[in-house]
């Protein structure tokens, strides 16, 4: 049902792997199971199976790629513009297919759990085979002598002369995973557990809290431990793509400590293949405010190298740490135009449990003075962005300003459709907007815009919607007639492909989450002079940040990440949200959000949609009358919609860190997603 070919979507996973460095070697063939598949790596001793992926073809396709040899685990996700004809056709009818595609996402789930489970039974064994080793007390291994590494507290020793480091997640101090390591240097990481924020710390037993180090293997962090006199914390995060994952848990663990990358310079990689993964994903970290600076060793025409162990060993100690110290120096002689933390009563340069007695928190409000005239006249140079209605501009004073806001409501009732709407006006303004949509295919929502623009177009010149197309004809390609539909078509998509280039959407199912939206936002800020407004449709399917999350943590995680990626790139985010069924028939209010703990609190402004009426006419409505009434109101809304008939809307801000509260009145034509303002009535 609804095939897709199969080497459509194997084409693109290649086209991954090739890009990374980790193309299968020959005759290995990709099985397109949604199971774990092994492989062997191009170049790699035959017998090893160093790569591993997982392949979806049902639902939106998509993979997860990984590279022990590596250290690469990156998702894939399916780029639908290589279809075409009866190809694009059924690959719509699929997504169009609610049955089908819930029966994909529970398929899927279902392994996703099934992982969960084999990845806490891997890190059980992983500990227990860590407490039958042999503690190491000295560097006495040939990898060890030949890295000149010194500092081996928690090594251990396995049977067949494996080096084993245990690496902990920071935030529980636990054991999340090993990396054995052969004498001749060859490195594995213990099977099924899971490497995504774990790390090997480097620990000094007074440490100068003012700094941490991250590097990615061990080797290299313990060389910058050891050449900057052992006085700081380094970590150890085994792979470039951990290196974000590490900055943000010791970002979050001392919000005051300045974070420093010894990254890798991967020249020769870049030679290949014109990318730079150790600098780009140091880069990354700074971009994205966990880090101060970033050091990094620069090697010569003629030497052979990419981390700071390597530069020791070409350069020698003497002459490696004063490059290192020189580095650091130039990052601390320069101001910080990366810091975002948020005020604290953590001093810079203390841990989480000591108390603070110097610095800023005993400087008098007054003397505060110049930053905060300062921080009005950056206020004063940003700009509301406009929404496109004039009532809700008015009740937002203005529009849009940075900030993370949470707009929620029923299913079916128009979320997509007033965010989308919202979307264009602001692209047509020369806005850009980035829409993570983890719900709808971008063919999806480019055929409801143009929908909802026939639908504005017929209107404004002719004041009806005869000429207008709906969403299906448009996919079927039913506008040729008659001819004044074929020419309000025609315009529209004229018009389209001018402000169209406003719009960025990323799609995906259950493979998008906070990270992502944040790559690519720096991603577009560095093509684009000015950055995007976010709408994010819709929070509870971003991915989880932690495997083990439940839904309430995962959702918590995810509004407070993008609160963060609000403040650090002053951006507006547009997150959607679906509300609890218990709470369908009743008047909107915050705890109909679903799981709404992080959303009420993180959220500068929670905005909900609900069927004009709704709403208690008289607090002493009984609940009896209040809830017949209500359904009345429901059946109504549900009879008009069918019939293509404007629907009656109430948008009401319920929370406004900023200004007022109140309601602004809709009629939303669900037929051509258009939404058309009435009326405001401000409390």
């Amino acid at each position: 049902m609804y095939e897709i070919a199969e080497n459509l979507i194997i084409d693109q996973v290649l086209a991954d792997m090739a890009e990374l460095g980790i193309s299968p070697a020959s005759g290995e063939g990709l099985v397109t199971d949604s199971k774990l598949h092994r492989y062997q790596i191009a170049g790699d001793k035959a017998g090893s199976k160093n790569g591993a992926y997982v392949i979806h073809t049902d639902g939106r396709p998509a993979w997860y790629l990984q590279s022990w040899r590596h250290n690469v685990a990156v998702n894939g996700s399916f780029n639908t513009n290589v279809l075409s004809g009866n190809d694009a056709a059924i690959y719509n009818k699929r997504l169009k297919d609610k049955d089908y595609m819930e029966r994909s996402r529970i398929r899927r789930e279902t392994l996703e759990r099934e992982k969960i489970q084999g990845q806490r039974k891997a890190i059980e064994a992983a500990v227990k085979s860590y407490e039958k080793a042999e503690p190491l007390t000295t560097p006495n291994h040939d990898y060890l002598r030949r890295k000149r590494v010194e500092n081996i507290s928690g090594f251990c020793v396995g049977g067949d002369g494996e080096l084993i480091i245990p690496l902990r997640n920071i935030k529980t101090g636990k054991i999340q995973t090993l990396q054995s390591i052969s004498p001749n240097g060859d490195k594995l990481f213990f099977k099924g557990a899971p490497q995504s924020g774990a790390c090997y710390t480097f620990e000094p037993a007074d440490p100068d809290m003012r700094i941490s180090l991250i590097g990615e293997g061990v080797a290299t962090a313990e060389t910058v431990y050891r050449l900057t006199g052992c006085k700081y914390l380094v970590y150890a995060a085994m792979n470039c793509h951990n290196l974000n994952h590490i900055a943000q848990a010791v970002h979050e663990k001392y919000p005051r400590t300045e974070i420093i990358i010894a990254a890798d310079n991967d020249l020769e990689t870049y030679a290949k293949t014109g990318s730079n993964p150790g600098r780009n994903r140091a880069e990354f970290c700074l971009n994205a405010g966990f880090a101060r600076g970033v050091i990094l060793p620069d090697f010569a025409a003629n030497e052979s190298g990419s981390d700071w162990n390597d530069y020791e060993t070409i350069h020698g100690s003497g002459a490696t740490r004063a490059e290192i110290t020189r580095q650091l120096d130039k990052i601390f002689a320069t101001p910080d135009t990366h810091d975002t933390t948020e005020s604290a009563e953590i001093e810079p340069g203390t841990p989480e449990n000591v108390s603070n007695t110097t610095g800023d928190s005993l400087r008098s409000d007054a003397e505060f003075l110049n930053d905060f005239m300062e921080h009005v006249n950056e206020l004063r140079e940003g700009r509301a962005i406009s929404t496109g209605f004039a009532e809700l501009d008015n009740l937002l004073d203005g529009g849009f300003y940075p900030g993370l806001y949470s707009l929620g409501a029923i299913t079916g009732l128009g979320k997509t459709l007033l965010t989308g709407q919202i979307a264009c006006s602001m692209a047509k303004s020369g806005q850009g907007v980035l829409i993570a949509s983890l719900e709808m295919s971008r063919y999806e929502l480019i055929a409801r815009t143009l929908s909802r623009e026939t639908a504005l177009r017929d209107i404004a010149e002719n004041g009806t919607v005869d000429n207008a197309l709906t969403f299906r004809e448009i996919l079927r390609g039913e506008w040729g007639k008659p001819p004044e539909r074929q020419r309000v078509m025609l315009n529209v998509i004229r018009e389209y492909q001018e402000w169209g280039r406003n719009l960025t959407t990323i799609e995906g199912v259950g493979d998008i989450g906070t990270e992502k939206i944040r790559e690519t936002t720096l991603a577009y800020m560095n093509t684009h002079s000015t950055p995007p407004v976010i709408i994010v449709d819709y929070v509870q399917i971003l991915s989880r940040p932690d495997s083990h999350d439940t839904d309430k943590q995962a959702i918590d995680k995810n509004i407070v990440a993008l609160k963060r990626l609000s403040r650090d790139f002053k951006i507006p985010i547009i997150a959607i949200s679906s509300f609890n069924r218990e709470n369908y028939n009743e008047c909107v209010s915050v705890v109909a959000f679903k799981e709404s703990g992080a959303i009420e609190y993180s959220s500068d402004m929670v905005i909900g949609l609900q069927y004009k009426g709704i709403t208690r006419q008289q607090p002493e409505e009984k609940d009896k009358d209040y809830k017949a009434r209500v359904r009345g109101v429901i059946e109504k809304a549900i009879s008009l919609k069918k019939q293509g008939a404007y629907v009656p809307i109430e948008l009401r801000v319920l929370k406004n860190r900023a200004g007022r509260e109140g309601s602004i009145y809709f009629d939303f034509l669900h037929r051509f997603y258009l939404a058309v303002e009435k009326g405001v009535e401000a409390r």
